[in-house]
């Protein structure tokens, strides 16, 4: 028998080793708050610091794990990408049995997503989504957050490329086989995305519902299906039910135009206006209120980005018009001097036609020039497709082509009847919108180029069409239209 006043120096030992563990477990947790608390109010840098402290003074440590995707994060944001590599591989390599080498193998996903630059690049990055799963199973570690983000990511990327059957595969798999997260409505939004996509339209509509009442679906994800929902309301419903599209025309007041000639409307719907009249680039938000007015001269088209950043075209440059820098282009080792439309793509490459040399180019994320179409007929407008893929309105031609694009299949290409093509849209269901200026009437067309009807000049309620110059659609299926001799901006809900 152990006498007793062993024991006790036995246990208060024992107790003197654990205190200094209990303070460095403190002092992890404290550095990891005060990190976070700094990046949560913007001051990057300090809370860069701080996270390196603490990766230093506690190597060992769960927090110096979470610091490190912190700062992988970090690093990633500010284009250091060597150094957020780094980081990333001294969990998926050094630490592989810890939970948080499951969120580095998703970060690393991401990276590759984020810079892929096409369809193959695009599909090899859903490898480290899909290691996941196998690498941490749900067995093994049944509550694994990363695992189910993983899951839904893949999900998406499938989804990108084009392919909803693989997709909703792997929704499926992160609702059934996960449990309940903050990534459910997420993963519901994406099985119902999966079934529009291949025409099941009524379970897609169920399944938007669905999301709407999950109590963790957060208010951005709300908008989103609620502007999918309107936009299943205006251009499947109605139309099923024999009714029009849109029932009321109105006219935008409180927004001075005098000769609104170009217009971009993005999905969550505000728009880009040049007003040749004014002198000005407008953006408007998406309630119609002007939040800047942006001078400029010889504007020759305006678009948004994918992932909503304005920009405009002049003659030889390309303008961002969130900050106002400027690029110029260069193909075949010299300048273009004659830009006519433009658009960003999906892969964050940059789409534009050069009257004088009648060649369409993309440009990628380093400005390396391609020449996609050499002697284009007449190309009056570019668009770009659900899956990336772009649309071309040749005047000269009277067709609408499309080019490239992330999906295995794209779509083709159409003829028209049109007596003067002068600008087109594209909606969230592949359906093209392209405006007559000599009939003043805008044909629609579905995804696979099938005459869907028409609107104008006359429009409900009665406005009639005078100069329209440009038209554009949001994610909710409103159309719109500016017109330059009634100088106005026209809504069609």
């Amino acid at each position: 028998m152990i006498p007793r006043a062993r024991v006790l120096a036995l246990i208060a030992g024992g107790l003197l080793l654990l205190r200094p563990l209990a303070a460095q477990q403190d002092a992890a947790e404290r550095l990891l708050g005060e990190a976070r608390r700094l990046e949560r109010d913007g001051k990057l840098g300090e809370a860069r610091t701080e996270y390196e402290l603490l990766a230093q003074r506690f190597p060992d440590s769960k927090e110096a794990e979470l610091a490190q995707l912190a700062l992988a994060e970090s690093y990633w944001r500010s284009g250091d990408a060597a150094r957020a590599q780094g980081l990333v591989d001294a969990l998926t390599d050094g630490r592989p049995d810890s939970p948080n080498a499951a969120a580095a193998w998703v970060l690393r996903g991401r990276f590759q997503a984020q810079r892929a630059a096409n369809r193959q690049e695009l599909s090899d990055a859903r490898t480290p989504f899909r290691r996941v799963p196998v690498l941490f199973s749900s067995g093994e570690y049944p509550q694994l957050g990363a695992r189910v983000e993983a899951r839904v990511r893949a999900g998406e990327l499938s989804l990108e490329l084009g392919e909803p059957d693989r997709a909703a595969l792997e929704f499926l798999e992160a609702i059934e086989d996960e449990n309940r997260s903050p990534w459910l409505p997420r993963a519901l939004y994406g099985l119902a995305r999966s079934l529009l996509d291949r025409g099941d339209r009524d379970a897609g509509a169920d399944l938007l519902e669905r999301v709407l009442r999950q109590p963790e679906t957060d208010d951005g994800l709300r908008r989103e299906v609620t502007t999918d929902l309107a936009f299943l309301d205006r251009h499947w419903i109605r139309p099923a039910l024999k009714q029009p599209r849109w029932t009321t025309a109105r006219a935008v007041a409180g927004v001075e135009l005098r000769k609104p000639e170009k217009m971009a409307v993005a999905d969550d719907g505000r728009l880009l206006i040049w007003d040749e009249g004014l002198g000005q680039v407008l953006i408007l938000t998406a309630d119609q209120q002007v939040e800047t007015r942006s001078p400029q001269t010889q504007v020759r088209d305006v678009w948004w980005s994918p992932d909503g950043r304005p920009f405009a075209a002049v003659a030889d440059a390309v303008i961002a018009l969130a900050d106002g820098s400027r690029q110029a282009l260069t193909a075949t080792g010299t300048p273009l001097r004659d830009l006519a439309a433009g658009a960003t793509g999906k892969l964050d490459e940059r789409f534009v036609v050069d009257r004088d040399r009648k060649a369409l180019y993309a440009f990628d994320r380093n400005g390396e020039a391609k020449t996609l179409q050499t002697a284009a007929g007449d190309v009056v407008d570019l668009a770009v497709g659900g899956h990336g893929e772009l649309l071309l309105l040749d005047r000269k031609k009277n067709d609408v082509s499309r080019i490239g694009g992330l999906a295995a299949e794209p779509a083709k290409g159409f003829a028209g009847s049109w007596r003067r093509a002068h600008a087109l849209a594209v909606d969230s269901a592949g359906s093209i919108y392209v405006l007559d200026t000599s009939e003043n009437t805008i044909e629609i067309r579905d995804a696979a180029g099938a005459n869907a009807g028409s609107i104008g000049p006359v429009l409900p309620g009665g406005i009639e069409l005078k100069s329209p110059e440009d038209i554009g659609i949001d994610g909710a299926g409103r159309l719109y239209v500016i017109d330059s001799r009634l100088a106005q901006l026209l809504v069609l809900e």
